[in-house]
């Protein structure tokens, strides 16, 4: 028969297992103090109603002892609660089984999907800028826009935000599109690491950009350098800058939140950081990051890292996730390894699906769960990259690439990249 002491266990509400924290706010946590996984079918209901307690009732209780149960819980939590007929499947916890639920598949992405999180929309794919040409820009954002990309990738370091804003002016006026349907990133530049520097970078971007805000702005990276004497020069290159060794993220984010607040940017983040660097910054925050841009391919795929971020509700975005090939030959530990599009696993998996090397590339990182920047001005590689929505890898293709991981070894914007950078306290590798 039932047994009330017994079902008093399983009404004493949620808690966190990993803190006890009953507003623990990582929701997979949540668990039944009686043992039982947290149902994810009730994850709307607790979020929008801040719910207390779930209230159980087998159905096979008479009226009364359904209504003297429902009294006594109220009498105890209130009515900050949800009442759930299980059924009698929740008398015996070793037979429950949550309901089958069919997940969404990965080809259902198409280039309007966003990246998993809590309230900013940021898109899969976006156009990276960087060397792209001033004679080159127009060409490239509109070719960009027609075939279907809205999220756009650039950098005070880069040179070109004069160029874009020009060309976006142009667009704009042309009513091809409107400002509020692009995502536009940037991001302060190594000698702005301080607090006091951040608000005259934004201003100085969004001025050569001709828009109000942006809707994401990083710090470029967590390695700061001295300011030039001339701080308004063009930007040098920050191997010729001398390293500032006292730069404090903490107190750097500070200024970061002020752009929030001031409406110069919807959205913060990062850049090249580590996890103990972000967690740095979490746990002094007030305004969290919610991106996380980093070098990403197949030798070089992070996954710790990712998880990190996707755990503490922080998007991903990959840059060079071709490999920079360019730079290569300089990484002694990638020199018997093929460029990422010249790999012999790529290539057969494209000939598989009649499709690109850099397609699978871009697909396999998509179904990582992160987003891409690949850089180009070819018109008909920036429509190859954005077209990766149409197929799926297979489980065994996607093991197959996740096997080519070389971890650290792999790292092409490491020690040989960064030179004398590799020397300063926030150098977020591992030397």
């Amino acid at each position: 028969m039932f047994n009330l002491p017994w079902v008093r266990i399983l009404f004493l509400g949620l808690s966190c297992r990993s803190c006890s924290a009953p507003n623990c706010p990582k929701m997979e946590h949540w668990t039944w103090s009686c043992g039982w996984r947290y149902d994810k079918e009730l994850r709307v209901s607790i979020e929008e109603r801040k719910v207390k307690s779930i209230m159980f009732i087998p159905e096979e209780l008479t009226r009364t002892s359904r209504k003297r149960l429902l009294i006594w819980h109220i009498s105890r939590i209130g009515f900050a609660s949800i009442i759930w007929f299980p059924g009698p499947a929740i008398l015996h916890p070793v037979q429950y089984k949550p309901p089958v639920r069919t997940e969404v598949k990965m080809a259902q992405l198409t280039k309007k999907s966003f990246l998993k999180h809590s309230s900013m929309k940021l898109p899969y794919i976006g156009l990276g800028t960087n060397e792209i040409t001033t004679e080159e820009m127009e060409t490239a954002l509109n070719t960009a826009l027609d075939a279907g990309y809205r999220h756009f990738d650039t950098a005070y370091r880069y040179n070109n935000e004069a160029d874009i804003g020009r060309s976006l002016k142009k667009i704009f006026e042309s009513g091809k599109i409107k400002r509020e349907e692009l995502f536009i990133v940037t991001k302060l530049p190594h000698h702005g690491n301080r607090r006091g520097d951040v608000e005259y970078f934004l201003k100085k971007s969004l001025e050569a950009l001709q828009l109000d805000y942006v809707d994401l702005y990083l710090v470029h990276s967590p390695m700061g350098f001295k300011r030039p004497d001339d701080i308004a020069q063009e930007v040098p290159n920050f191997t010729e800058l001398e390293l500032d060794m006292e730069t404090d993220l903490v107190d750097l984010w500070k200024g970061m939140e002020a752009q929030v607040d001031a409406g110069r940017a919807k959205y913060i983040g990062i850049s090249k950081f580590n996890s103990k660097q972000i967690q740095r910054i979490l746990d002094n925050c007030r305004i969290r990051p919610v991106n996380l841009q980093m070098e990403m391919q197949i030798y070089l795929q992070e996954k710790e890292l990712v998880s990190f971020c996707q755990d503490n509700d922080i998007t991903v975005t990959a840059f060079s996730p071709f490999g920079s090939p360019g730079i290569r030959p300089l990484v002694k530990t990638l020199s018997d390894a093929p460029a990422p599009l010249e790999d012999p696993v790529i290539k057969d998996i494209a000939n598989k699906y009649n499709k690109q090397p850099s397609q699978i590339i871009l697909r396999f990182l998509v179904e990582c769960g992160v987003g891409i920047i690949p850089k180009s001005s070819n018109p008909v590689r920036i429509q190859q990259n954005i077209d990766v929505f149409d197929f799926e890898l297979t489980k065994e293709d996607f093991e197959r690439i996740r096997a080519l991981d070389r971890g650290e070894d792999g790292r092409v914007f490491g020690k040989v990249f960064m030179g004398n950078s590799a020397n300063h306290p926030e150098y977020p590798f591992p030397k």
